[in-house]
């Protein structure tokens, strides 16, 4: 078996580099990890948020608008959703996809680079 492995590790480059399908690694690093640590940095304030949502609503206060929503503690919810799935999209690099349909929501912004 160890004989199997070692011939594996050594014909593997061979035999990749004759099909000449692999992929060279660009010079370009990877992405800022200040994208990643927004992300994750939003992630835990949307948690934060949906978790002390009576307090935060208290700091707020309630306005007139906010009762036909559902009140204050809804919208505090709904930017906690909003706010996650934001940081989801930044992580992964997904925004465009994510937040496609936002496109159809908004009014004037039917440009396909409008996030």
């Amino acid at each position: 078996m160890k004989l199997l492995i070692a011939a594996a590790g050594f014909f593997l480059p061979i035999i990749l580099h004759a099909q000449e399908e692999y992929v060279e690694f660009s010079s370009e690093g990877p992405r800022p990890g200040l994208i990643y640590g927004l992300g994750i940095f939003g992630i835990v304030v949307s948690f934060l948020l949906v978790k002390y949502r009576e307090r935060v609503g208290e700091i707020i206060g309630e306005a007139e608008w906010m009762r036909k929503i559902g009140g204050v503690y809804n919208v505090i919810v709904i930017t906690a959703i909003i706010i996650f799935f934001w940081s989801l999209a930044a992580l992964t690099g997904t925004t465009s996809i994510f937040l496609k349909p936002l496109t159809f929501l908004i009014p004037g912004s039917r440009d396909p680079n409008a996030f």
